[in-house]
């Protein structure tokens, strides 16, 4: 048609690439939270019982629930490149 210009085409999976970067974000976020939670559970039941093997278990995955967190928030920033 004279007189109209092109427009520039979209893919049409654009808004999916989107969620699935937020999903993946929120999804480490959660898994991070699980951790973490688990890990102060475990690290009181060490203590409770004088279990220091239990204690720094729980140390180690609460450790690993704040990598996961931090992970999330990254992809939140860049993108599931990551």
């Amino acid at each position: 048609m004279a007189g109209t210009t092109p427009q520039t085409a979209r893919s049409p999976t654009e808004p999916l690439e989107r969620r699935s970067r937020k999903m993946g974000e929120l999804i480490d976020k959660a898994k991070g939270i699980g951790n973490e939670i688990a890990g102060n559970a475990k690290q009181a039941q060490g203590e409770a019982t004088n279990n220091p093997d239990k204690k720094a278990e729980g140390l180690g995955q609460e450790i690993k629930g704040k990598a996961q967190q931090i992970k999330g928030s990254i992809k939140g920033a860049l993108g599931d490149k990551v």
